[in-house]
Order: structure tokens, then sequence, then C-alpha cells
């Protein structure tokens, strides 16, 4: 009986170790369960106030802001702004994006844009598209989408909507104005080119004859005279008349070039080459035609009126600017085109700025000739460098000679 209750005892006592051993065993458990779930309580508040926060930041917001679980496209959250497509956010919650777009292809197409960014391993994307509305009303909208990355995956990503219909709209008639004041620009460029040849013509048939004229009656006035101060005083008038027919003549020549009229664009601009850059600025000068006489292709009278202000405003930026001891013009046809080269010898430049900054001397005098070349369906090339001259290369279309338009 005693072996018994000594058993007993033992027992008891062992049952009691293990109780306790598993009671602390139990405590220590239910104290690291409590600190998980204070730890996990304490990361849902955070993550409330982080997404409290980013809604309110996103509310703040012109632009509909929503995040994609990728791969699937399916909204994750979107913000108030979403409204602006007719939806409520909380309906769009768990849908692919598909219903955003005005067709199945248009989405597809939109992803495989996604895919490719994400292949070129960009973390942001910037583009427009077109979406549709609730209401089935499609609008243009600019997207900017943010990549997110986990372990080199792309598990979301953040996308924000503006509706740029507006701007777009805007942006239409700022072109459609643009538009008009070019073509308004083209015809006061004609219609002052007009307004200098009939100037010239005027200086010719009135001013310039009375001056002929008078210059001829004081020739006959001195045959008669006998008086030795007399002559003199004839001599220098006739002179100051013949300074004045010069004069007359040389700004003739500058309003309208009567060359161009009568014989061609070629003969003009050789002619302008050799009179005023090389008789009166002393430049060597050099005039290559390579025009086929036997072309079929033929410019119209404004044309010819505008490249030759053109080229004439080309060779007065070699004067001014250049430095240049020589400057030559090459005319040929290339590819149904007429292409005028002014090529001077001078202190060049680095082209390169007149495009960035506008900074170059005279740029202005270029920026013009390039819009009047542009208005003409052509293109004003420069090619330049630092010590090594400066060639401007107008290019204009040519059409074929089916209305009789002189071919010159």
């Amino acid at each position: 009986a005693s072996g018994i209750v000594l058993l007993f005892l033992f027992w008891n006592r062992t049952l009691a170790k293990r109780v306790k051993e598993r009671t602390s065993e139990l405590s220590r458990s239910h104290k690291l369960l409590e600190d998980e779930v204070a730890e996990r309580t304490k990361a849902e508040e955070l993550l409330r106030e982080s997404r409290d926060y980013l809604k309110n930041l996103t509310d703040s917001l012109a632009d509909a802001v929503f995040s994609v679980k990728m791969p699937e496209r399916k909204i994750e959250w979107a913000n108030d702004i979403f409204k602006v497509f007719g939806y409520e956010p909380d309906e769009c919650v768990g849908r692919t994006t598909e219903f955003l777009y005005p067709s199945r292809n248009d989405f597809i197409a939109f992803g495989d844009k996604l895919t490719q960014a994400i292949a070129e391993g960009k973390d942001i994307l910037h583009t427009e598209q077109i979406l549709i509305k609730k209401s089935g009303e499609v609008f243009q909208a600019e997207i900017t989408l943010t990549i997110y990355r986990k372990e080199g995956a792309v598990v979301s990503v953040t996308v924000i909507v503006r509706n740029i219909a507006d701007r777009k709209q805007k942006e239409r008639q700022l072109q459609e104005y643009q538009g008009r004041l070019k073509a308004l620009a083209a015809q006061l460029t004609l219609v002052e080119e007009k307004e200098r040849r009939r100037i010239a013509a005027d200086l010719h048939d009135q001013i310039g004859q009375s001056l002929v004229l008078a210059r001829m009656q004081i020739v006959s006035a001195k045959k008669s005279a006998t008086d030795a101060g007399l002559t003199a005083k004839l001599d220098d008038i006739s002179e100051t008349l013949r300074e004045a027919v010069h004069d007359t003549r040389h700004l003739m020549f500058e309003l309208s070039s009567p060359t161009m009229h009568s014989i061609g664009l070629r003969a003009a601009i050789s002619e302008w080459l050799e009179e005023e850059m090389g008789k009166r600025y002393n430049l060597k000068t050099k005039f290559i035609d390579n025009i086929d006489e036997g072309q079929t292709k033929v410019l119209d009278e404004n044309v010819r009126a505008i490249l030759f202000r053109n080229v004439r405003e080309l060779l007065v930026n070699v004067v001014k600017h250049a430095q240049a001891s020589q400057v030559s013009i090459l005319m040929e046809h290339t590819n149904d085109a007429l292409k005028i080269v002014v090529q001077d010898d001078g202190i060049g430049f680095d082209s390169r700025e007149l495009s960035q900054t506008g900074g170059i001397t005279g740029g202005f005098g270029l920026f013009s000739i390039e819009e009047r070349m542009s208005d003409l369906g052509g293109v004003l090339e420069i090619e330049s460098q630092p010590g090594k001259g400066c060639k401007a290369i107008l290019t204009v279309p040519l059409r074929s000679d089916d209305d009789g338009v002189e071919r010159n």
C-alpha cells in the first residue's frame, strides 16, 4: 500500500510539473498572440491611415487616379474623381479596365503598349488615349502610369487620367489661327512684291525718264552757252542729274528686278549676284546654272518673286555677317524640285544654334525665309560650321507645264 501511495505522489508531482510547464507555454503563446494582434492592429491602422491619406490626396486632384492589379488589369481602388467616367468608384473595383475603352481592340492595343514599356524597363509611361464614359461619350485623355515591381515582377500600376478634350480643342483652334496668319503673311508678301514692282515701274516711267530728259536739256543748253562760268554750273547740274539717274536705277533694282519679269528667275539672280555682290561689294562671284533647258516643270510667277526675294536676303546676309571674300549660287533640278544653293567662304557659325536658341545674328531673317519657303511647300536648309563658311539650300517643288506659264 505504501508503494501505491509513493507511486501516486510521484505521478501527482510529475503531473503538476507538466501542468506548470504547459501553463507557462500557454502564457508565452498568449503573450506572443497578443503582441501579434497588437502589431497587426497597428499595421492595419497605419494602412488605413495611409489609404485615407492617399484618398484625401488623390481626391484633391483634378485627375482620376486608380490602381490596377497586374497582369489581370483589374481595378483595385479609385479616387472620387473617377466619377468623371460616370461610375462610382466602388462599382469599378474588381473589374478589368476594358470598360474604359471604346472597343476591345483599343483595350488590347493599350495593353500591348504597356507590355512594351514594361519590357523596356520603364517605370513611368506617358501617353494619350481615347477613352469612353458610361454615357458613351468618348474623349481624349492624357495618361500617366507608374509601374510597380516586386522581386522583378510587375504587380500593379497606378494610373492618372486627365481629360484633355478642351486642351486639344484649343490646340486645334490655335493651329487654325496660325494657319490663317501664315496664309495672311504669304498674301502680304505677294502684295508687297507687287507693290514694289509697281513703284519700280513708276520710278522708271516717270521720275527716271524725267531725270534723263532734264539731263538732255542741260546738255543742249550747255551747247548754246557762251559764258564759261555758266558752262561749269551746267556741268555740275548735269553731273548731279547723272548721279540722280544712277541712284534711281539702283533704287528700282533694289525694289524689283526688271530682268526677272522680262527674262526670268535665273537671269535675275545672275544679274543681282554680279551687280550687287560683285561690282558693289567687290566680292568674287560665281553663278552655276545646271538647269536643263528641256525640262517641263515650271514655277508660278508668285513663287519666282518669293524665291528671288529669299535669294536676295541670303546674299545681303552674306555681306552683313559672313565676312566672306567670295559667294556662289548653284541652280539645279532634283526630283521634281528646284534647288538653289547660296554658298560663301565666310566665318560661318554653328548652324545647330539657329534651331536651339535663335541666337545667331540675322537669325530672324533666316526664320522669315524659312516661313516663306514653308508657305511654298519648300524648305530652307542651313549647313555651316565656325570658320568653314555657310551653305543655304532653298528647295521648292515644281509643277507640270500644263497651263502655258513661262518656263524660267
